[in-house]
């Protein structure tokens, strides 16, 4: 989260030149930072570099280099609980909203804070009481939603309930080819060109 806050700041600096100088650089690059797929990101990342000419040690490249801090189609897949980037200091804010301000003293900071932590230690233990009283509701009979559901409080469970629905909506297949032994499928998001879909080969078990 830290690195990608810092590359978004330093990327007008070090970017500036290519923006000024070709007309169709920015559109390129946030094409390529915006990428749905690995595919796409590696490939539109190959068309930069053929076009524009990046070496080793360039910042597109060093950028490349840390994708896994930063880049949605490498990340897409984890789960932040709803945190975006700037989040995490928005969190710590309202974490001690109410209990200290821009003029709480260092030596006055201990007992608000005590009280900040037990709020919260208070609200935690409300949430695992609600979420072990009740059953979570499943929007799938997938296995994966029912062990999420077994394993997260009730709020979180919501927003990955959420994010999970949005995935599963969005997903689709198209039968490649079917014998007696296997069927071939390609599978892929509706909103991604269908050359970056995958294939997915289904092994039929024989009858005895």
């Amino acid at each position: 989260m830290l690195l990608f806050m810092h590359i978004k700041k330093h990327e007008t600096e070090h970017l500036r030149f290519l923006k000024v100088s070709y007309s169709d650089f920015q559109e390129l690059h946030k094409q390529w930072v915006n990428s749905n797929t690995v595919e796409e990101f590696e490939s539109r990342l190959e068309l930069l570099c053929g076009k524009y000419n990046f070496q080793s040690g360039s910042w597109i490249t060093e950028m490349y280099n840390q994708r896994k801090y930063w880049a949605k189609a490498i990340l897409k897949d984890c789960f932040f609980a709803g945190m975006t980037s700037s989040g995490r200091s928005e969190s710590i804010h309202s974490y001690f909203d109410g209990y200290v301000n821009s003029k709480t003293m260092l030596n006055e900071f201990v007992i608000p804070y005590d009280k900040a932590v037990e709020a919260r230690m208070a609200t935690e233990e409300d949430e695992d009481f609600r979420t072990m009283d009740s059953k979570p509701t499943l929007s799938s009979v997938n296995p994966i939603e029912a062990k999420a559901g077994s394993r997260y409080i009730k709020n979180l469970f919501d927003l990955f309930k959420k994010e999970w629905t949005e995935a599963t909506l969005n997903l689709t297949h198209e039968t490649v080819s079917k014998s007696l032994e296997e069927i071939k499928y390609k599978v892929g998001q509706l909103d991604i060109d269908k050359i970056y879909w995958r294939n997915v080969n289904f092994r039929l078990s024989k009858k005895k």
